[in-house]
């Protein structure tokens, strides 16, 4: 009998599909620190083929972190000009290199499709 997938594993399952990444594209498996959990494959369109995705599931995520993307998610509702919000994270004497940008899947999935027109 086979055993049922763990939480995390169907959360990187999801992820995958989400992405459009199919088979064995879609999940490398629990291999460490060595290999991406989602990666795109040599058949897959060259904007997918871009992606390493790890992704990091927790019962909760910290507050001021998921305020701050609700913050830009507030504004981008104000303007009159669509905008894509996303959210970026800096650390005291962080070089430029380290700071991390942040937004929405479903954001970034808009926006691939958006430079797949183009």
């Amino acid at each position: 009998m086979s055993k049922p997938p763990t939480t995390w594993k169907s959360i990187e399952l999801k992820i995958g599909e989400m992405l459009g990444l199919t088979g064995k594209d879609r999940r490398e498996g629990a291999t460490g620190d060595t290999t991406f959990d989602c990666v795109g494959g040599d058949d897959l369109k060259v904007l997918d083929r871009l992606l390493g995705v790890e992704v990091k599931y927790r019962k909760r995520l910290p507050q001021w972190l998921t305020g701050g993307l609700k913050q830009a998610l507030r504004h981008q509702e104000t303007l009159l000009t669509p905008c894509h919000p996303i959210l970026v994270l800096v650390e005291r004497g962080a070089k430029r290199e380290d700071i991390l940008c942040v937004l929405p899947l479903q954001e970034y999935l808009v926006l691939r499709k958006l430079a797949a027109k183009q």
